[in-house]
């Protein structure tokens, strides 16, 4: 006799999107509202800037290396797309 081998579903494979956005966004609800269920978001934020709203500070959150090392710890669950939420 074959021992039975137990068998767990599992969640459901998922298609995930990459979010990088500034510290401040506030969206993240609003944007899971539009996604399937098949999809799955995961976000990842800027460095955090302490000063007001400005052309500098729109600059400073939009620094190349910062964005870059979003991008690459997004990389880590291996979205199908990224998206820049800072535009």
């Amino acid at each position: 006799m074959q021992p039975i081998e137990p068998t767990f579903a599992g969640p459901e494979a998922q298609a995930g999107i990459g979010v990088v956005c500034p510290f401040d966004m506030a969206l993240d609800r609003e944007l899971w509202r539009w996604m399937p269920s098949d999809v799955s978001l995961f976000f990842t934020r800027t460095p955090f800037f302490d000063e007001p709203v400005s052309l500098e500070m729109a600059e400073d959150v939009s620094d190349d290396a910062d964005i870059l090392a979003a991008v690459k710890n997004l990389s880590a669950v291996r979205p199908a797309v990224m998206a820049y939420a800072c535009t």
